[in-house]
């Protein structure tokens, strides 16, 4: 019997009222496994909020992708993933310049 054909049968089992541990115990599976329920996922080509996304960027040009999540999740309530705003749209704020760092020269201590 295949794992999937034994956790079908514990979910029939569960069903009609066994309980969870003893129908775990007896199939020697996880308890954990039983409890699960796969939920539906939404699409990720699901484009409703881009045109939404850009305004906010384009509205202010100096905010990154952060900023103009933050202000879509205040602002107008939308439940818009941070990696939705960055990966798709491309609202990356340039980044800023390295400078160089001086040596530190007390630090050293030479030995005679």
């Amino acid at each position: 019997m295949s794992c999937g054909e034994v956790h079908s049968q514990a979910r029939e089992l569960v069903e009609q009222g066994y309980e969870r541990k003893l129908v775990a115990a007896v199939l020697a599976i996880s308890r954990s496994s039983l409890y699960y329920r796969k939920r539906p996922r939404g699409s990720r080509a699901d484009r409703r909020w881009d045109s939404q996304i850009v305004a906010a960027g384009g509205t202010k040009p100096a905010y990154g992708y952060r900023r103009v999540t933050w202000s879509l999740k205040r602002k107008e309530r939308l439940a818009v993933n941070r990696k939705r705003v960055l990966r798709e749209q491309g609202l990356v704020a340039p980044s800023r310049r390295l400078r160089a760092r001086r040596q530190k020269e007390w630090g050293r201590v030479e030995v005679t």
